[in-house]
């Protein structure tokens, strides 16, 4: 219900008679300094109530967005990342592959070289051995024949000996018997 000059008017003239003229002037200095147009009723704190809530849920509606966006972000870089880091795995393994194979192929070939090292060693060794046999086997059979020789010239003294030997026994008993 607005109030207007009226009742404003009935409100001092009933104040002067209950509280006297100088309470009611007080009083009454206090009230129309206060522009009750500019009070707010409960319907009008309900109303900013509402705008509030709904300013609030633009305001949750709007983070939510922004909240959708940066994980959109964030995925979107978390897939860059990973794609970037699977490229570069991939490089590193086609690199250590290359590399395992040049280690492969060269461990080979210095495999190789070293049989064939080995093998002409072997060889040399073997060449070497064989004429050490040769040498000791003809050396051998030169000592083999020494040893025969002398040994003939030895059987050949004790035989021309006991030959003699028996030369003399034989001529004694000759002389003997005669």
């Amino acid at each position: 219900m607005p109030i207007d000059d009226d009742k404003i008017r009935h409100l001092r003239e009933c104040f002067d008679r209950s509280i006297g003229p100088e309470a009611t002037s007080t009083v009454m200095s206090m009230l129309t300094s206060v522009d009750v147009t500019n009070l707010a009723t409960k319907d009008d704190i309900r109303q900013l109530m509402d705008r509030m809530d709904h300013r609030f849920e633009m305001v949750d509606l709007k983070f939510e967005a922004l909240d959708n966006k940066l994980s959109e972000r964030i995925q979107g870089l978390d897939d860059k990342l990973s794609e970037r880091i699977q490229g570069l795995d991939d490089k590193l393994s086609e690199r250590i592959q290359g590399l395992d194979e040049r280690v492969t192929e060269r461990i080979t070939t210095l495999d190789l070289k070293f049989a064939e090292r080995i093998a002409a060693l072997d060889e040399k060794f073997s060449e070497r051995i064989q004429a050490l046999d040769d040498k000791f086997t003809e050396r051998l059979e030169g000592t083999v024949h020494r040893i025969e020789a002398m040994v003939f010239r030895s059987i050949n003294r004790h035989l021309t000996f006991s030959v003699m030997a028996m030369a003399a026994v034989s001529g004694m008993f000759t002389w003997l018997a005669r």
